[in-house]
């Protein structure tokens, strides 16, 4: 059973999608930029390079973590899809078209791919 709050979080999946996008440019950006000056002017700091180290550290595993939410956190659809897929297949009061319908769909698709693509040559 899908509860109210199920929902929510499947349709804020989206925005926390933007959120690790968001999270992981920054970061790369930042990491990279922030190279320059500490190879530039404190390359001979011995003093400075502890704080470097830690804050790389702390850089990476913060860009490691928006890099996961990236390949493994579903999209709204997705979520939706994993969710209301094995209902439909399991409903016996679902008609048997249905079922055929994105295959139908999917061969239309391909049908005007292949037009495109021979109207294009």
């Amino acid at each position: 059973m899908i509860t109210a709050w199920d929902v929510y979080w499947i349709t804020r999946l989206d925005a926390i999608n933007v959120m690790a996008v968001g999270m992981f440019i920054t970061l790369t950006l930042t990491t990279l930029f922030s190279l320059i000056p500490v190879t530039a002017q404190q390359m001979w700091d011995w003093e400075i390079w502890p704080r470097i180290k830690r804050a790389y550290k702390i850089s990476f595993v913060l860009w490691l973590v928006a890099l996961l939410l990236l390949i493994l956190l579903p999209s709204t659809k997705e979520a939706l899809q994993y969710t209301s897929s094995p209902k439909i297949a399991n409903n016996e009061q679902v008609p048997d078209n249905f079922a055929k319908l994105p295959n139908v769909k999917m061969e239309e698709w391909m049908k005007d791919a292949i037009i495109e693509k021979v109207e294009k040559k």
